[in-house]
């Protein structure tokens, strides 16, 4: 029987709208977990940094993962031009928007927690031209408090101490003013009446008195980064400027001037770092918007750190990530802002260059910024915002 050019254009249709179903979100039949590749048509108004923030790989839990009162396989929080939008990677589904805060535009975000479940603290803090917006959760009710605004002077950069979510030290970099720290000082356990059951400590973060002033650095503060988030002995920061010559500095935070450890390339955004767990300590990386480069460096978290040799990359990388790969490598993977390209970078622990790839984004993503790495029952994969073409895309690693 011949079938009607109509009913058959029908059929591609059905195929081709399953196919993509399979792309943007495959659970195989043997129940592994696997994000698949491509653009994700869901509208975002300028998105910039992003986190992955749950996963249901870090925890007891199979197929779940809880982000406060947020419940999903693996959730990734997005900074857009005017708020916060949460996405399930797996399922493609928004789990919770803010749509409007002071600090917007924002830049990025970061996130913190105290543990995983929804008995714990979860926040997340968007930054950008107007400050900061606190979203937070302190483990009761059905929702997050409702987004409390913070500072207005233009923040361009927060990390945790260690990149680890579980810190109780995140940098807050204002060029107008300094380096800035939140801090988690839990508070004494409240005083019980007699018989009554006692009560743990309960997660109290705040906005340090400390300041790293802008005027002891030359060029534009850009980014941040310590080691360790030890809040009776202060860990020395590295911190980035920006300018023709870029700078790395090394600040005590002991009272003394900083010292410049190393000049880098043109334009300088971000600093990023990753525990190798051996003797070569961190290995960090900074985009250099203006030379299409990575700078490769390696620190003990102390001293001064260690100049390894730049990697070429896509027009205008911007966001970067770094995750350490179980055969004791680093992969790095950056945007070409300019050009709508992703390059993945693998090298060894002292920053020798293993391999790196290229390649484009996914038809119709516009300016991708930022990039960060995931894991799945496929293994490597990274996400990343698409700022002009207001989207999202998923790619397998190519290491």
């Amino acid at each position: 029987m011949q079938r009607s050019p109509r009913l058959a254009r029908r059929l591609t249709l059905l195929v081709l709208t399953f196919a993509l179903v399979l792309s943007s979100c495959n659970i195989a039949g043997q129940g592994l977990y696997v994000v698949g590749p491509g653009l994700r048509a869901i509208p975002l108004l300028s998105p910039e940094g992003l986190a992955v923030v749950a996963n249901y790989l870090w925890g007891p839990a199979d197929e779940t993962a809880q982000f406060g009162p947020l419940e999903g396989a693996i959730i990734v929080a997005i900074a857009t031009e005017t708020g916060i939008t949460f996405v399930d990677l797996l399922t493609g589904e928004v789990l919770y928007a803010v749509g409007s805060t002071a600090a917007a535009p924002l830049f990025g975000l970061v996130g913190m927690r105290d543990g995983s479940g929804y008995g714990s603290y979860a926040g997340v803090v968007g930054y950008g031209t107007g400050g900061a917006t606190w979203l937070k959760y302190d483990g009761s009710g059905s929702t997050f408090d409702s987004p409390m605004d913070f500072g207005s002077s233009v923040t361009y950069d927060m990390y945790q101490a260690g990149g680890d979510m579980l810190a109780d030290l995140v940098t807050k970099v204002q060029p107008s003013l300094g380096v800035r720290f939140l801090t988690n000082q839990p508070a004494p356990p409240p005083v019980k009446a007699p018989g009554a059951a006692s009560a743990g400590p309960q997660s109290v973060w705040t906005i340090s008195t400390e300041v790293l002033p802008a005027g002891n650095f030359s060029g534009e503060l850009v980014s941040a980064f310590v080691a360790d988030d030890d809040l009776v002995n202060p860990a020395p920061a590295l911190v980035l400027t920006r300018g023709v010559s870029s700078y790395l500095y090394l600040d005590d935070r002991d009272g003394d001037a900083p010292v410049i450890a190393l000049t880098l390339g043109l334009d300088a955004r971000k600093l990023r770092c990753v525990d190798t767990e051996s003797s070569a300590g961190w290995l960090c990386a900074v985009s250099l918007f203006g030379d299409d480069q990575l700078a490769l460096l390696n620190w003990d978290g102390a001293g001064l750190p260690v100049m390894r040799g730049t990697v070429d990359v896509g027009d205008g990388p911007v966001g970067i990530d770094l995750v350490l790969l179980d055969d004791g490598d680093v992969a790095i993977v950056s945007t070409g802002f300019n050009d709508d390209s992703v390059t993945e970078v693998k090298v060894s622990n002292v920053g020798t260059l293993v391999s790196t790839r290229t390649r484009a984004a996914p038809a119709g993503c516009v300016s991708p910024g930022h990039a960060v790495y995931f894991e799945d029952d496929g293994g490597l994969a990274l996400v990343g915002t698409c700022w002009q073409s207001g989207n999202y895309f998923v790619l397998r690693t190519a290491l």
